[in-house]
């Protein structure tokens, strides 16, 4: 493998857009992204403290979800 960064980049995005063809396009498409707050960040000593989750639909974050 010897291609540049961008090579690869571009390689992913040509790949991702044909296996997305047809489908929703995905700024409409509602997900959802976690968060963990913890004690370390070593993952074998840490603790979690808090857990946290926003919806996001459209590329705004959904305040009232």
């Amino acid at each position: 493998m010897n291609e540049t960064p961008a090579e690869l980049v571009c390689a992913y995005q040509n790949y991702a857009a044909k296996k997305r063809s047809g489908k929703k396009p995905l700024d409409a498409i509602r997900f959802v992204s976690f968060d963990a707050e913890t004690t370390s960040l070593d993952p074998l000593q840490a603790g979690v403290v808090a857990l946290g989750a926003v919806a996001v639909l459209d590329g705004d974050i959904q305040m009232d979800d």
